[in-house]
């Protein structure tokens, strides 16, 4: 799946051509055409849809391959002012591979289920340690999990449980330095975890956030191009960029950009005077615009908003090559009305689902005259036609309409009109089918 619709993706690509050099052309088909789940594919959805942003609200100039100092040379109509401007898509994807919480709790499940009749639920509670300025929770990798779970002392851990199912057990471990403990409640039907949040943000100087904008700093510093220098980090399913609130004394994204950009200030004596240990970390990057992708559920209800929400830091003190604020809000401007409809937030747009995308849904109402209007997937409608889905499974996973479909024959209704509802916007478009005329062999029957 993708962030973006892919026919969105492609209809702004075609737009983009005259304008985007072949390699670059070739680099951006190559990584959206990947089928792989990492970065690459998102990173270059948002290059895509931010060069389209970026031309509408000024001139847009690509470095040569073998001279990448920025993503782009933005020329503000607005201003007249020029910046080089870097795109970068952040994740928690490696965060999530080294902390397989979720992997290790269905693991739990499974075991709970197997331990039937025995009622209980499993509780967990990990601990931690710091490595490379990442937080690393005291489980097994995703590929030592299983052996963790067929070890001796788990299954001594389950032994205690079968012998004693009415009391509370409990087992403690040691994993990637730190201490952590699974407990079982008799009579539970569910379990809990207790861990910290790994994909948060815990240090202003030591996280992956000031990791990138420094890197993107010795980038603009290695390119010896004098112009301003911008970094867009996109949200490609990142916590951080997201998170608008955090734990008592836990630093925020806009903390992490300000210090970065600006150092720690306090005032003291009437004066600004730089705390100790937290200077300014760039004379380079004149500001850090944040793309975080938003999604709002209605209470008791299955809809879902999601939309983009656009800031910055700006680099106050003495930059190498100044541009004015005017220019950057022109920018975010631009991003924030030319950005196109998100389809599906970060981590979905990571898996590859093998149903079409509104297979799940559909839609029955009356119309005109007793006749009566399906509403299905129209991926899903050639999937049945050409084998690729089977009818049992599609009939299985949508009873009502299968319902219907028995009511229509009993009626001795017939298909007696299509129309396809076009979605622009989206990967998947909608067919609507009326049932209204009676069927050439039921025409001579009583209706009833």
């Amino acid at each position: 799946m993708a962030i973006f619709a892919k026919r969105t993706l492609a209809r702004i690509f075609g737009e983009l051509a005259p304008i985007l050099p072949e390699d670059r052309q070739r680099d951006l088909r190559g990584r959206l055409a990947s089928a792989a789940e990492g970065d690459g594919p998102i990173s270059a959805e948002w290059e895509i849809v931010l060069f389209n942003a970026l031309r509408k609200g000024g001139t847009l100039e690509f470095p040569s391959s073998d001279q990448r100092q920025s993503d782009v040379i933005f020329t503000s109509a607005a201003t007249g002012e020029r910046a080089m401007v870097e795109i970068t898509a952040i994740s928690d994807k490696g965060l999530r591979e080294k902390n397989p919480v979720e992997e290790f709790a269905r693991w739990l499940g499974k075991i709970a289920y197997k331990l039937r009749p025995i009622a209980g639920g499993f509780d967990y509670d990990l601990g931690y340690a710091e490595v490379d300025d990442e937080y690393v929770l005291g489980i097994p990798t995703r590929a030592d999990i299983p052996a963790f779970f067929k070890s001796p002392a788990f299954r001594a851990f389950l032994d205690e449980i079968r012998k004693a199912p009415l009391l509370e057990h409990r087992h403690d471990f040691q994993c990637r330095g730190s201490s952590s403990w699974i407990g079982f409640r008799p009579g539970s039907q569910f379990g809990s975890g207790h861990y910290i949040a790994f994909d948060g943000i815990h240090d202003l100087r030591k996280n992956r956030i000031t990791s990138r904008l420094r890197a993107k700093n010795a980038q603009f510093r290695h390119s010896g191009v004098a112009l301003p220098g911008i970094v867009v980090l996109c949200d490609g399913d990142c916590a951080a960029l997201r998170r608008e609130t955090t734990g008592l004394g836990k630093p925020m994204l806009k903390d992490v950009s300000d210090v970065f950009l600006n150092g720690r200030q306090r005032r003291q004596a009437g004066e600004f005077i730089l705390q100790t240990g937290i200077p300014a970390a760039t004379r380079r990057i004149n500001a850090v615009i944040v793309i975080a992708a938003k999604e709002t559920r209605e209470v008791f209800s299955p809809h879902v908003t999601r939309y983009f929400q656009v800031g910055y830091a700006l680099n106050h003190g003495p930059v190498y090559h100044p541009v004015s604020q005017d220019t950057l809000e022109a920018l975010c401007h631009q991003i924030h009305e030319n950005l196109p409809p998100m389809r599906t937030n970060p981590i979905n747009a990571r898996r590859v689902y093998e149903r079409p995308a509104h297979y799940g849904g559909w839609s029955l109402a009356e119309g005109q005259g007793g006749t009566v209007k399906v509403k299905i997937s129209l991926l899903t409608l050639q999937g049945l036609l050409d084998g690729t889905i089977k009818q049992e499974q599609f009939l299985r996973d949508h009873p009502d309409i299968e319902r219907a479909l028995l009511k229509f024959n009993v009626d001795g209704r017939m298909i007696s009109g299509l129309r396809i509802e076009r979605c622009p916007d989206d990967d998947d478009d909608w067919i609507q089918i009326e049932f209204g005329e009676r069927h050439p062999n039921r025409l001579f029957e009583k209706k009833t």
